[in-house]
């Protein structure tokens, strides 16, 4: 089967729809299958493979690491029929999304599209946040009569696409997976962790909470650093790590140095993500506030990597945690500093949280992803046949 990904998110971006779509890409080449991308072209990048369209782009205004493609779907088309595409996978909405809608229907194919991102929560960075939710949900709406199916990270995503959308296409169930045993497998030795850890100004036997992700408004990051503040009292040894980088870096280290955390709360910036299994091995715990994710790749990460987490109550991060099976939930904002201390005041539940980690992450296995993934197409290259008859 010769399937085409376009996505506005791709080398040299680092983020999870980049990392979970190559994830998927290198579980589909098999002796007659071949991934073939589309994306937007960056200045200066060029790639190693011979499989890559980069489509012309402009950088966003509003956002200056995200490139917007040209939507004319000429040359996409050129290289699609060159390349004999069977199936169109769909990982973005906007202008790639509509490229390849137009690529899918002039060669007949049919397309689907994975819903990664839960767009009304990044309104923020769309014209200023001057667009009114429901004219952005009307706009994203539109986008989503293109694809003739969907794949769901989550149950979150689809009741999403089902219930507030109105998406009437068949929709599939299908947790994102990754290279589990990448981190499962790191190993740092006590003095390479110590370090490490002073190089970022943690000593050897601070407690380190930390974070990972897109350091953004929607990831609510003020949160874990309030909870820091009103702990430091009654843990003086509580770090709090935020790894990454994004829109709001500046914002939240202003935040912490008004609240006078400038030595507990330690930005790294951004990392390659090769050095992200180690970092994972600096920390005690994981923590995360945000209620924008459809799944949270960044959570599985960090079981994966045998850390308790603590998060915020969503759907999607109930499930990533086991409903409370690999970490503990907290109802209200407010509510982080009280369930963080009862983990670190409770060495026996940390323990047993971090003893049940692996088996948390296991069902995310980038191996079974691709079978599931390649199932469903599959099934859709039928069932669009059937109904093309």
């Amino acid at each position: 089967m010769r399937v085409a990904f376009f996505s506005e998110a791709w080398e040299p971006q680092i983020n999870g729809v980049v990392t979970s779509s190559q994830a998927l890409a290198s579980t589909l080449v098999a002796p007659r299958d071949s991934v073939y991308v589309f994306a937007p072209r960056y200045p200066g990048f060029r790639d190693t493979g011979a499989n890559v369209f980069r489509q012309p782009a402009i950088r966003y205004f509003f956002q200056p690491e995200f490139y917007f493609s040209n939507p004319l779907p000429f040359a996409a088309l050129k290289a699609a029929r060159r390349w004999r595409i069977d199936l169109v996978h769909m990982h973005s909405e906007f202008t790639l999304g509509l490229v390849a809608g137009s690529v899918a229907r002039r060669l007949g194919v049919p397309s689907v599209l994975t819903l990664h991102t839960l767009w009304e929560y990044y309104g923020h960075y769309f014209m200023w946040g001057l667009v009114p939710r429901p004219l952005f949900r009307y706009f994203l709406s539109l986008l989503y009569r293109l694809p003739d199916y969907f794949i769901a990270p989550s149950i979150k995503a689809k009741d999403y696409l089902s219930n507030v959308i109105g998406v009437t296409q068949p929709i599939a169930v299908i947790p994102t997976g990754i290279n589990l045993s990448m981190f499962r497998n790191a190993r740092l030795p006590a003095e390479e962790r110590t370090r490490r850890r002073a190089r970022y100004g943690i000593g050897p036997d601070d407690t380190v909470i930390m974070f990972a992700g897109r350091v953004g408004k929607e990831k609510s990051i003020s949160v874990l650093i309030d909870g820091v503040a009103a702990l430091r009292r009654r843990h003086p040894d509580l770090k709090l790590m935020i790894v990454g980088s994004g829109p709001f870096l500046e914002h939240y280290r202003r935040y912490a140095a008004r609240l006078g955390l400038e030595r507990e709360v330690v930005f790294t910036g951004y990392l390659p993500y090769t050095e992200m299994p180690f970092m994972y091995r600096l920390a005690d715990a994981f923590a995360i506030a945000s209620v924008s994710e459809t799944q949270g790749l960044v959570t599985v990460e960090a079981l994966a990597s045998g850390l308790p987490v603590v998060a915020r109550d969503d759907p999607a991060n109930n499930d990533m945690v086991g409903n409370g099976a690999y970490g503990l939930i907290f109802k209200r904002d407010t509510d982080f500093p009280a369930v963080l201390d009862r983990l670190l005041a409770q060495p026996d539940l940390a323990a047993r949280l971090r003893a049940a980690a692996a088996d948390g992450s296991a069902r995310f296995n980038v191996a079974h992803y691709g079978k599931s993934v390649r199932e469903y197409y599959k099934w859709i290259v039928g069932d669009f046949k059937a109904r093309k008859r």
